[in-house]
């Protein structure tokens, strides 16, 4: 069973995400968040596996004392936008998210993100239908396989820099 926080400033998307991990038999919600003190909180009391995150949802400072809380649980943390700002998604990739997408995301696709990212892999949305994977990213011993899709492979160059 995949233990899941869900992070977001806004009920129907929160009860949305709900919804739809706990249509998956694989996937439990353990709490449901909407500030600093309540993620932290509920990751010391549950020990999720993931952590789905609205990338609005923390100021800057709000954000590193989340992450580094993260760090010790090997929670996994998928980050969800708006926005398409690169540099909103270098800032998530430099505190540690396995997969960044789009708040458009079926239902479907969530369920799978997840899913992947307790097998360490990181998925970065780069648009519909596109995406950069790269398998195994609890080890960063150069052994991670890079799967691009679209027409990404600057911006895949430099985000694998992070890497």
């Amino acid at each position: 069973m995949i233990h899941v926080l869900v992070a977001d400033r806004v009920p129907l998307f929160r009860c949305g995400i709900r919804a739809a991990l706990e249509s998956t038999p694989e996937c439990k919600v353990v709490g449901e968040a909407t500030e600093r003190a309540g993620i932290i909180q509920l990751l010391q009391e549950q020990h999720p596996d993931v952590i789905v995150l609205d990338a609005g949802l923390l100021a800057p400072d709000d954000l590193f004392e989340v992450t580094d809380a993260l760090r010790p649980l090997a929670c996994g943390l998928v980050v969800l936008t708006a926005s398409a700002d690169e540099e909103q998604l270098f800032q998530y990739l430099k505190l540690g998210a396995a997969a960044y997408e789009s708040r458009d995301i079926t239902p479907a696709c969530l369920a799978d993100r997840v899913r992947r990212v307790v097998q360490k892999e990181y998925l970065l949305s780069r648009g519909p239908g596109t995406y950069l994977h790269l398998s195994s990213f609890g080890s960063r011993s150069g052994d991670s396989r890079i799967h691009r899709t679209g027409q990404q492979q600057q911006a895949d160059r430099q985000i694998t820099t992070h890497f």
